[in-house]
């Protein structure tokens, strides 16, 4: 439980007259197989902050008090298997729901994540990386008491990855190349390849020296596509 009586901002004008955040969680750590450990996480919170609001209209500037209530939660778990003392396998599920809402704007968002990831050093000098991974958002979004709307204020995006890299021992245990690709696919921008190359030298047990080249990729989100402003 957290409470903090006045919010300011950076003109040492108050914001708000109070905020109070109350948050729990758990999380389960299971080891008792010899090849695998599994992870269970999450946590739930709750907020509520009252603030000021300046908007403009015909005869100046309106102030008026609101309050922001924020509420959601999150749970994940995570699969870790050892094949042999060279291969290994990697499950992560994860699920998030947030809600925010005011009398400007009211939005919901769920999230379901869900990755996978498998590596070995079969073969001398290489280690070789390979995931599949995929992000499916709900939104829920109303702004129209602000003169604001979302066309479709419902929405579900999705996003599609893949990857693979192969770390390369060029000196063993000191100088490595890195060689990899992702590539994705989302609702907005289609098809994204994503190459890299990666040298690192490793100089001490605490110091390392790397370099990299890679082409990046930002996934729009639903306020940048269906955002409409009276």
């Amino acid at each position: 439980h957290y409470n903090e009586p006045n919010t300011e901002s950076l003109f040492h004008k108050t914001l708000g007259t109070d905020f109070t955040l109350n948050k729990t969680g758990f999380r389960v750590d299971y080891d008792e197989f010899e090849n695998d450990l599994i992870t269970l996480q999450g946590d739930v919170y709750k907020s509520d902050m009252e603030l000021d609001r300046f908007l403009p209209d015909t005869a100046g500037v309106n102030r008026l008090k609101d309050n922001l209530d924020i509420y959601g939660g999150n749970i994940s778990s995570k699969w870790e298997h050892q094949i042999s003392d060279k291969e290994e396998t990697q499950l992560q599920l994860y699920y998030d729901k947030d809600v925010r809402s005011h009398s400007l704007l009211s939005r919901k968002y769920q999230t379901f994540d869900a990755d996978f990831q498998y590596s070995n050093s079969l073969k001398e000098r290489h280690k070789l990386t390979s995931g599949l991974g995929y992000r499916g958002i709900h939104s829920d979004l109303d702004g129209s008491s602000f003169r604001l709307n979302f066309n479709p204020a419902k929405c579900k995006t999705q996003l599609y990855s893949g990857f693979i890299q192969d770390e390369i021992a060029l000196l063993p245990d000191k100088v490595f190349l890195t060689l990899g690709s992702k590539i994705e696919h989302n609702n907005f921008t289609g098809y994204e390849v994503q190459p890299s190359v990666k040298t690192s030298w490793l100089v001490t047990q605490d110091q390392t020296l790397w370099a990299s080249i890679a082409r990046a990729t930002r996934t729009p989100n639903i306020s940048e596509y269906d955002i409409n402003v009276v």
